[in-house]
């Protein structure tokens, strides 16, 4: 295919995502060769590959520019950077997406800002979301961008109940669209104000505002639907003084594979009757610490000293120790015992390979060639021991996704996790933690150890030893660098 061929059916395939024929879209870049796409075209086709839902794709267009870059002769742009950055948030690595945009430059790439606001988001913490979205509505030359941005600021302001700035944002908004055919938008935005109603009691102005939203959502039981569905369950709950409407509702939201929408039933289910067995559930099984902030704030009551997965049993695993108590069992080694652990963080969500990777092997970078293959071998040797001690214990996959679930009178104990965001690392941190202060060093460990380039590490270096944290010595062949002791650095 030439170029000009190329650049024509990237054109196509944008008209046919905009227009809604995404399938048509997708049947159409999977049959093109990832690794003779010339750089000029990589990064308008990896974001169309976000838009048609081929993250992989993606992630295998632009790692070769962001991670190896001996394989491409130019350093990769701003714009490249923060396109990888958002793939990676739709695989669950939002860590790595996060350590790239915290070095972009936000004045050339406003975007950078919308992405930080998504990996916020992804952790349900809204309220760190709300200034980098306001900071890409201030920058964003693209009037749909800025909408798109400003109906999720509308979401931010919600979730962390600022009414006030959440109503007069929606307003304006929802009559900016009524006079658009952005009837999607509209939709969201009626369903965001109802929660507003709601919080205020104003119960026949948010009944309005959900049936305008279900109106324009009807035609199929898409995502936006479920949250309609959602909310008319929970008014429903509230009116019997029972959460049978939310039960119900739990069964629909898991039966479409919203997992999310499981969890918001579970926790509205608690705000109509409190049940101490729900509570304990939601608690231990949600790895956010912004949700779980939120449950302690409204729902007031404290959950038990641990949880036992798959109910009370006198043989467990105990997955603060590693060990088995109450039968004649080898522990689990090292390795898959941290894979337990991580297949459960999150009792809705069936965690994804790229989070499953990032957990096995913290520090390293994801590869969309051999990652997945040694989350596999982890996964064979956790189903081997499985197999081998008898436990009745299975991993369930789920499209791509894992769940540990149990198969008999055995369960997991779950302590009380330590309710902190996950730790954002830079690459002078990740170097430190790497090799103990004193200890010498060369170029070709380090690059192995953080997955760098040697282009960027000569970059890390330079800025250490310019702030007086690294040392280099000897030349040629023998440079060598050692870290200076953090007491002697400041």
């Amino acid at each position: 295919m030439n170029q000009l061929t190329l650049e024509e059916l990237l054109n196509r395939c944008d008209e046919w995502v905009r227009s809604g024929q995404v399938a048509r879209a997708a049947a159409e870049i999977r049959r093109l060769n990832l690794a003779q796409i010339p750089r000029l075209n990589r990064l308008p086709l990896a974001r169309l590959c976000r838009r048609a839902g081929l993250i992989t794709s993606g992630v295998k267009l632009l790692r070769p520019l962001i991670r190896d870059e001996r394989e491409m002769e130019q350093k990769a742009s701003l714009g490249e950077v923060c396109e990888y950055a958002a793939l990676l948030t739709r695989i669950g690595l939002v860590d790595e997406a996060a350590q790239l945009l915290e070095k972009a430059d936000t004045r050339r790439a406003p975007e950078a800002e919308l992405f930080t606001s998504y990996c916020h988001i992804m952790r349900w913490d809204y309220e760190r979301a709300i200034p980098h979205l306001r900071a890409f509505i201030s920058a964003t030359p693209e009037p749909y961008m800025r909408q798109i941005a400003r109906v999720n600021l509308s979401a931010a302001l919600v979730a962390t109940q600022d009414w006030l700035a959440a109503e007069e944002l929606l307003n304006g908004l929802i009559s900016d669209l009524e006079a658009s055919q952005s009837r999607r938008l509209l939709g969201n935005c009626l369903e965001l104000r109802s929660q507003i109603y709601l919080g205020r009691e104003k119960i026949e102005e948010c009944r309005s505002d959900l049936a305008r939203a279900g109106e324009i959502f009807s035609t199929n039981e898409s995502y936006d639907m479920i949250l309609v569905r959602k909310w008319l369950a929970y008014l429903e709950a509230l009116d019997a003084e029972s959460p049978t409407a939310l039960k119900s509702f739990r069964a629909l939201a898991a039966k479409n594979r919203h997992w999310e929408s499981v969890r918001e039933a579970d926790f509205l289910s608690l705000k109509v009757r409190f049940h101490q067995p729900t509570l304990d559930h939601l608690y231990f099984g949600t790895p956010f610490s912004a949700y779980r902030s939120r449950i302690e704030r409204e729902i007031g009551r404290p959950p038990g000293p641990h949880f036992s997965f798959g109910g009370n049993r006198r043989e467990y695993l105990d997955l603060q120790t590693g060990e088995v108590k109450g039968r004649i069992a080898a522990d689990p080694p090292r390795k898959v015992h941290r894979l337990v652990d991580l297949l459960l963080q999150d009792f809705y969500v069936p965690i994804r390979t790229g989070p499953l990777f990032a957990g096995l092997y913290p520090g390293e970078y994801y590869d969309p060639h051999s990652s997945p293959l040694r989350v596999r071998q982890v996964m064979r040797r956790l189903r081997r021991w499985i197999e081998s001690e008898h436990l009745p214990l299975t991993v369930m996959t789920e499209r791509g996704a894992f769940r540990l679930k149990t198969a008999g009178p055995f369960s997991v104990q779950v302590p009380v996790r330590i309710a902190h965001a996950p730790e954002v690392l830079s690459e002078a941190e990740r170097l430190r933690r790497h090799f103990a202060e004193g200890t010498s060093f060369q170029m070709n460990e380090a690059c192995r150890g953080l997955s760098l380039s040697r282009s960027s590490f000569h970059r890390l270096a330079q800025k250490m030893i310019e702030r007086g944290e690294l040392e280099r010595q000897g030349v040629g062949k023998a440079t060598h660098y050692v870290l200076v002791p953090r007491a002697r650095a400041a």
